[in-house]
């Protein structure tokens, strides 16, 4: 599963096509359960750490749009009908593709994100 997700990641980065988005709170708490136990079974530490905050991604997502839901009662309730590991890698695979669009859209708006240089501090 650990390769699969980090195929699903360069996937997802290269996905721009319009899809209709999941919206369910549902939704964002299997992406951030799923997100955040693949995260931890990464042998590639880079890897686990992309999948660690794509985990926050979703966590924020359901903050911001339903910010009364209990996560922790949600995630008992979705865990047993999570489904198979094939059902929970395409699940894995939705969220990244997500995520991915997201940054498209994000890179077609306003370019690849840049960081200016660092300045050297004034001296006294």
């Amino acid at each position: 599963m650990k390769t699969q997700l980090a195929v699903a990641v360069a996937v997802a980065m290269t996905a721009g096509a319009a899809h209709a988005e999941p919206t369910t709170a549902d939704f964002d708490v299997k992406c951030a359960m799923i997100l955040s136990a693949s995260s931890q079974n990464q042998a590639n530490p880079q890897q686990g750490e992309a999948l660690r905050n794509a985990s926050f991604y979703y966590l924020g997502r359901l903050d911001s749009r339903t910010p009364a839901v209990d996560f922790e009662a949600s995630s008992k309730r979705l865990a047993p009908s999570m489904g198979s590991p094939d059902a929970v890698k395409t699940q894995g695979e939705q969220c990244m593709q997500l995520i991915g669009r997201r940054i498209a859209l994000l890179k077609k708006n306003t370019g690849a994100p840049t960081v200016p240089p660092a300045r050297k501090p004034k001296q006294p």
